[in-house]
Formats: C-alpha cells, sequence, structure tokens
C-alpha cells in the first residue's frame, strides 16, 4: 500500500467540536478501513497548517475520494497530500533514474 501525507486547515465552525465528542482519529481510520487503507498519524501542527494525518491507501483513485468527501463536508480546507516514499524506495527510484535517458526541451 502507498503512504500519503495530508496537511489541512480546520474550518473557524469545527474547531470547537473538536475537543469533545468523539475522537477524530477513530473516525477517520473508519473511514480510511472502509477504503481499503488506514491511519497512521494525527498531529496537529503549528503553521500553515492546522492539522497533518499520515495514512496508507490502495490506491490513489480510493484516497481522492476520501479526501473529496472530507473536503466537501466543509470540516477542513487548504487540503494538501503528500505521496510518501520509504527510504528504500526513494533509493531505488534513485537507482532507476540512472537508467532512464532523458532530453530536456530544446536539446
Amino acid at each position: 500500500m502507498a503512504l500519503y501525507m495530508t496537511q489541512a486547515k480546520m474550518a473557524t465552525s469545527v474547531i470547537g467540536g473538536m475537543a469533545s465528542g468523539r475522537d477524530r482519529r477513530e473516525v477517520l481510520d473508519e473511514v480510511m478501513q472502509a477504503a481499503g487503507g488506514r491511519l497512521v498519524a494525527y498531529y496537529f501542527t503549528f503553521g500553515e497548517y492546522d492539522l497533518m494525518v499520515i495514512y496508507e491507501g490502495v490506491d490513489n483513485v480510493s484516497i481522492a475520494s476520501i479526501l473529496m468527501s472530507v473536503a466537501g463536508s466543509g470540516a477542513v480546507t487548504d487540503l494538501k497530500t503528500t505521496v510518501l516514499l520509504s527510504y528504500e524506495e526513494g533509493i531505488e527510484a534513485l537507482s532507476r533514474a540512472s537508467g532512464v535517458e532523458y532530453t530536456p526541451p530544446g536539446s
């Protein structure tokens, strides 16, 4: 499964509700599991974004559908999602890159 990281801003209308009620990690993990994935980590953050989640997903389309649903709820805005590669995957990509021939425009 692929690993993803999404950063988001919380809508002001839901900030108060975050401190009470059901643990949002449980809710998000249930959504992820229904699509074949799982929540790995959930963090509150300082700066441009209010939260960051790391999760596994079976494919990009499944993840996109979850993100569209969450964004469509109005609970979060400004979602930024990054596909994460493990260290080993990154090294493998670097190794494979040496075998790829590319000619830049104008060359």
